[in-house]
């Protein structure tokens, strides 16, 4: 895609667009002061713009006279308290009021990503967000609700709620260093990933307490995060992200969940928990099948033995069958009916596992 990048010499923008360009986007900077852009990667550009992020005109401009297909606003800070006051709001309102112009001049909707705070994901309680517990940064509150009323065909859009983001490196770099990868977080919609429901049933603080016990756990990379919209812009208009409030984390589990781990799941046959049920997220084991984005069914592993003389390529003739729900962001594995017991097959069972993860 053409995308073009407001704030493009900020902590996430600067990142942004090595992340774009690694996944071979065209990519158009959108700042005040074009020499701010870095020597290293501003040949690699589409294009530099100069303008105000606050100027409607300005970004309009810039999105027709480059023919791009998405916008990225990382311009402006939130304000922390609530009687505070920045640009956010302004910058917010008229990237999407020049987004929703584009689309009346060219007859389609423009995709964008647009960042909002952690606090407009949704706790347990559906009818209530993290801000109505902690009610810091109150103008993302205000740009969701903004981004709400713009009708659906008019604009694409995803709204990324991270909690703190930080540096990997003191610069960005091009090429992004290999270990940058949206694969390193866990996604999801509306809800921040792996939030639990506990202290939920206490009476009349329950949720203060949810929210007060888990809100200072999520901190994530800014180089992931601007990996994790680069990755998802090679989807075009097609993501499953749309029209969703994104939520980001790291895999709380054992120390080995930053390598791609999210992308297996071991087998445990015959254990005292049931037959083919899922065991855990495991990084390497001979029993752990591979899914891919292209191809979300598991590959099987290396032939190798296992213990009961059953191997790796007999436990894939009888493993789980892997499906992907868009809407929960649910794994639903199950296995087949089988008596074949030479494959070390027995009486299949049903196991929805429900991690949040993100192939």
């Amino acid at each position: 895609m053409r995308v073009l990048v407001l704030g493009a010499t900020g902590n996430l923008g600067s990142r942004l667009l090595p992340a774009l360009i690694a996944h071979g986007h065209q990519t158009v900077a959108f700042v005040r002061t074009a020499s701010k852009v870095p020597a290293t990667i501003s040949h690699k550009l589409t294009a530099i713009v100069t303008g105000d992020a606050k100027s409607q005109a300005d970004i309009e401009t810039a999105l027709l006279e480059h023919n791009c297909d998405a916008v990225v606003n990382t311009a402006g800070y939130a304000a922390t308290a609530p009687w505070g006051k920045s640009d956010l709001p302004e910058i917010f309102q008229a990237t999407l009021n020049a987004a929703v112009e584009v689309r009346r001049v060219r007859k389609k909707p423009l995709r964008a990503w647009l960042l909002g705070g952690f606090g407009m994901l949704d706790t347990p309680n559906p009818q209530y967000t993290i801000f109505d517990y902690i009610r810091v940064k109150p103008e993302h509150r205000i740009n969701l609700d903004k981004l709400l009323k713009v009708p659906q065909s008019d604009l694409i859009w995803s709204y990324l709620c991270p909690a703190v983001m930080q540096p990997l490196t003191a610069a960005p770099s091009y090429p992004p260093d290999p270990k940058i990868s949206a694969d390193n977080m866990l996604v999801t919609a509306r809800t921040p990933p792996e939030w639990s429901s506990k202290f939920y049933g206490v009476p009349l603080i329950g949720g203060y307490l949810n929210v007060l016990s888990q809100a200072r756990n999520y901190t994530t990379s800014l180089e992931d995060n601007a990996d994790f919209i680069a990755k998802d812009l090679e989807k075009g208009m097609a993501s499953e992200w749309a029209y969703k409030k994104v939520g980001v984390d790291y895999w709380k589990g054992d120390d080995q969940g930053k390598e791609g781990v999210f992308k297996r799941l071991e087998i445990v046959w015959g254990s005292s928990r049931g037959r083919g049920a899922v065991n855990r997220v495991e990084a390497s084991s001979t029993s752990t099948l591979f899914a891919t984005e292209d191809s979300p069914s598991p590959k099987p592993p290396p032939v190798t033995k296992r213990a009961g003389n059953r191997s790796s390529d007999a436990s894939y003739r009888c493993a789980l069958k892997m499906t992907f729900d868009p809407i929960s962001y649910t794994y639903v594995p199950t296995v087949p009916r089988s008596k074949n017991t030479k494959s070390g097959c027995k009486t299949a069972s049903k196991h929805v596992v429900t991690h949040n993860l993100l192939l």
